[in-house]
């Protein structure tokens, strides 16, 4: 009767650079990312991922690779986006970030899209027969 042996997997990739201390890092560079005023000029400069990642001199897949293993990273890494997500909205609001920029990180990083209605289709109302909408219609125009 032959013993089967467990076969054993060795990794042969590096130790990881996690700690938990990593978590005061975060802190420290969503800290150390406020906008600058001189005079008129604003120098904006919003906490991302990639800038942790270079905060922290590793790379950006790495950062995803903690935020799966070790949910306490994966929230120190929502609460930059969040922050992200606010400071746009409000200084998108208050004039201060281009609103075009805004705009665009606000599609491309949260997800935010804009959506537009066309003011002839009139389907929120059901239940109002072809002619009021036609006469809510003529008082739109």
């Amino acid at each position: 009767m032959a013993v089967q042996q467990k076969q054993k997997y060795i990794s042969f990739g590096r130790p990881t650079l996690y700690s938990p201390s990593i978590l005061e890092e975060v802190g420290n560079y969503l800290r150390s990312c406020s906008d600058e005023q001189d005079g008129k000029n604003l120098r904006v400069n919003l906490p991302k991922v990639e800038g942790l990642a270079r905060y922290l001199n590793v790379s950006k897949d790495t950062l995803y690779e903690w935020a799966k293993r070790y949910p306490d990273f994966s929230d120190a890494l929502r609460s930059i986006k969040n922050e992200q997500y606010c400071r746009l909205i409000d200084e998108g609001l208050a004039g201060r970030y281009n609103a075009a920029i805004a705009k665009l990180m606000l599609s491309a990083n949260h997800g935010l899209t804009e959506v537009s209605k066309n003011i002839n289709e009139v389907t929120a109302v059901p239940e109002l027969t072809e002619e009021e909408k036609e006469r809510m219609l003529a008082l739109l125009r």
